[in-house]
């Protein structure tokens, strides 16, 4: 195809005609050829899957295709209604297409976009059909502005094309052509605004996401404003929660100072109103406009003629509000500029929220750093604890700790001494103490013998000010703060921890924070007097190895070892420790012939700790039982004495069970073990029992509530399953679980054993599952078979 352009008056036939009232195109060999070119650029162009091209010809519409599809009565019907309504439409799929009558035409299977070629004061030549956007759902309004062009265009030049004599040339006028060039220039000129607002838009982003503080980034973004919208001036207020009011924080202009002292009421003047309705307004005659607030005018001596002002909204809440003063260049501001410096409010409310965010993120990073550093120190206390063996090289490890955790010159750790009747310093870091003798706090006349006689923490920061102003050693106490926390078991108290003097480059006071640690700080060196004390006693007697087997077998001696035959039930139990001493236990206990307690529980922890824990809870739970008939109220009882004597942080889990035989009804309650079992005879199916309650010892029964109650019925030949987590976690040697599937096959496939005989299979095959792989859980595991 050949277009070449040609002065007015060339020679050569025009391919535009008319007939009557009927314009139509000749078509030529030449005209064919350049329709199919035009059908490629124009798809290529709009990224169509294909195009589809008519023209009114002498002999009626000449359809033009890329393919040998033809149009469908659906398509022709789309670029009739394009035609008819003069206009470029977008069909999206399955959209339903109506006439101008409004009557539907049918259903779209795929997008469309249909153009009209219309020429200028000639009428319509015929249309351009684009078919299926490829690699998107439809069309967009882009699309839509390019396609109109394009058929604009190629109807100017279709309508201005002359034909050589020959028809082996088409000829376009230069007007045509000039025309043409002038729209080219007019879409490179929209092109270069639109890059620029893209560059704005780009920039103000990287922004956002740079370094710069808060106020440099507001006053870059307001700035960007102010330049794209071609304004005098840009501000940005923030609203005054406790006075309701707007204050200027950001202004890009002159006069800064002035406007920075006005405060705007909320509702009143145009920001007013908009961060009262969370609204935009744009306004154009700012002089004759009431609503304008003109105090602010005033002030500067400036004059207001036109603005927009936009809502600053961070998650649905509005914050404040931005505005841009006085176009420059052109009379008044219009929607678009108002949905362009959307765009800015909204980057501006980003800046905002995304800052307050990073604060955030800095104050949690800081509160975390500090709780870890906090717990590394009491990771490294626990560690002292578990490896020293010498008291005082235990105490002098935890003085350095807490003098570096806690920036504190003086530090020291006293313990009762009942020879002197004094507060004996057996640890310290800051003061001056002769190495070779002993140093003695007496009890009266001193903050650390105020704090050990009253039990009572004593925490300031200002002695002078305090109730303790006038004891004698204040004086010593050269920042005025300090924290001296009894060391106490229940009622028992051991000394104190005195910490003062506290030297930090962000104060030398001490906090809250500070309290707790020093209080879980107590916690740790009082058990490990506890440790030492209990120690020392059992290394007078003998060897630690002895009184581990000595300990051992006194637990051993806790559980039941015989059990009196019922006739009522069958029961078989074993009961086997990870280590040398176990945290597992379990009881047996009978009422009036015919009234029977089951229990068995796992004590957190494993070794001495949990083995006298053990002793103690077994001892507390037998007694109540033997007092209390409901499960729920013997673990409420319980778990009061097991709370106040599990100082060390140590619990039970317990499962508790009492089986009335006549009824064949079991009651019973779960302080946070897990779920135990029932075997029906009859169905062979298992039904897990469990109740609501926490584990003994964590918190006392005033704060913990009720525990719950069950009951379920147990007839002949029924299974009652009582267990510890160790049967079903035990691990061989590829780490995997012996698993609760399995244990509940392996009882249901030995269900015709006796208890004592199912107890131990089980146990067998645990073991052999289990191999010489190191268990780290206890196993217990109790079975009771009714009879009758």
């Amino acid at each position: 195809m050949q277009l070449t352009p040609t002065p007015e008056a060339g020679a050569g036939k025009h391919l535009l005609r008319k007939s009557g009232d009927r314009l139509f195109v000749e078509t030529t060999p030449e005209l064919n050829k350049a329709a199919l070119y035009i059908l490629k650029a124009a798809c290529g162009l709009m990224h169509a899957e294909t195009c589809f091209l008519t023209l009114r010809t002498g002999d009626g519409v000449k359809t033009y295709r890329m393919s040998s599809r033809a149009l469908t009565a659906l398509e022709k019907n789309i670029m009739q209604k394009s035609l008819v309504e003069c206009e470029t439409i977008a069909i999206e799929s399955r959209q339903k297409i109506f006439n101008q009558a409004q009557v539907s035409i049918g259903e779209a299977e795929t997008s469309y976009i249909a153009s009209p070629l219309i020429t200028e004061g000639k009428g319509a030549l015929g249309g351009l059909l684009w078919v299926t956007k490829l690699g998107e759902e439809a069309f967009n309004e882009e699309d839509v502005s390019l396609a109109a062009t394009f058929a604009r265009t190629f109807a100017r030049m279709l309508a201005n094309c002359i034909a050589s004599p020959d028809n082996t040339t088409l000829l376009v006028k230069f007007s045509s052509n000039l025309v043409t060039i002038f729209e080219n220039l007019y879409l490179y000129r929209r092109n270069i605004e639109n890059n620029f607002l893209l560059s704005e838009m780009i920039k103000v982003s990287k922004m956002i996401n740079s370094t710069l503080d808060l106020n440099s980034l507001l006053e870059s973004i307001m700035d960007s404003a102010k330049i794209v919208l071609k304004a005098e001036a840009s501000s940005l207020m923030l609203i005054d929660r406790k006075t309701n009011e707007l204050f200027f924080n950001i202004i890009s202009g002159e006069k800064e100072r002035d406007l920075k002292e006005i405060r705007i009421p909320i509702g009143v003047g145009i920001a007013g109103i908009v961060a009262e309705t969370c609204k935009p307004l744009v306004v154009n005659d700012a002089q004759n406009d009431e609503r304008v607030y003109k105090q602010a005018d005033e002030k500067i001596n400036f004059v207001t003629k036109n603005l927009i002002a936009t809502p600053l909204m961070v998650r649905n809440r509005i914050i404040g509000v931005i505005e841009v003063i006085n176009s420059v260049g052109r009379s008044e501001f219009t929607e678009k500029d108002l949905e362009l410096f959307n765009t800015f409010s909204e980057q501006a409310a980003l800046a905002i929220h995304n800052r307050e965010l990073i604060d955030s993120l800095k104050d949690i990073n800081r509160e975390l750093k500090k709780k870890v550093h906090e717990l590394s120190s009491l990771h490294e206390i626990g560690k002292v604890l578990m490896s020293t063996l010498n008291e005082k090289d235990l105490f002098d490890s935890i003085v350095r700790i807490i003098a570096d955790e806690m920036l504190a010159d003086r530090v020291s750790i006293m313990i009762y001494a009942a020879d002197h009747d004094a507060l004996e310093i057996v640890s310290h870091h800051g003061l001056e103490l002769s190495p070779f003798e002993r140093t003695f706090i007496a009890l009266d006349r001193s903050l650390a013998g105020k704090a050990y006689k009253e039990r009572k923490l004593i925490y300031t920061n200002s002695l002078e000010k305090s109730p303790y102003a006038t004891f004698r050693d204040v004086e010593r106490y050269h920042t005025g703060g300090c924290i001296i926390q009894p060391l106490m078991h229940g009622q028992e108290i051991y000394g104190v921890l005195n910490i003062s003097d506290r030297q930090s480059p962000t104060g030398s006071e001490f906090t809250d924070d500070d309290l707790r640690l020093v209080a879980t700080i107590a916690s740790q060196i009082t058990r490990s007097i506890q440790n030492f004390r209990l120690l020392n006693e059992m290394l007078q007697k003998r060897s630690y190895e002895k009184e581990l087997e000595i300990t051992s077998s006194i637990q051993k001696s806790i559980l039941p070892s015989h059990f009196q035959k019922s006739a009522w039930f069958d029961l078989g139990v074993i009961s086997e420790p990870a280590k040398l001493m176990g945290g597992d236990f379990y009881d047996y206990l009978a009422f009036d012939g015919d009234q029977f307690v089951f229990s068995v529980a796992d004590v957190s922890g494993k070794s001495l700790p949990a083995a006298l824990f053990m002793a103690v809870t077994s001892s507390i739970i037998r007694t109540y039982g033997r007092e209390v008939r409901s499960p729920a109220d013997v673990l409420y009882k319980a778990n009061d004495l097991i709370y106040q004597d599990s100082q060390s942080g140590m619990f039970v889990t317990l499962f508790y069970a009492l089986f009335n035989a006549p009824e064949h009804e079991l009651h019973f309650a779960s302080a946070g073990h897990n779920e135990q079992l029932i075997f029906r005879h009859d169905t062979r199916r298992f039904e897990k029992l469990g109740t609501r309650g926490r584990p003994l010892g964590v918190v006392d029964s005033a704060t913990h509530g009720v525990f719950g109650e069950g009951r379920a019925f147990l007839n002949e030949g029924d299974l009652l399953i009582l267990y510890t987590d160790g049967v079903v976690e035990a691990i061989n040697e590829r780490k995997e679980e012996f698993g609760f599937e399995r244990f509940c096959r392996l009882i249901s496939d030995n269900m015709l054993l006796s208890s004592d005989q199912l107890v131990k299979k089980i146990f067998r095959e645990v073991k052999n599952f289990a191999g010489s792989e190191a268990q780290y859980d206890d196993f217990t595991l109790m079975v009771i078979k009714v009879l009758k």
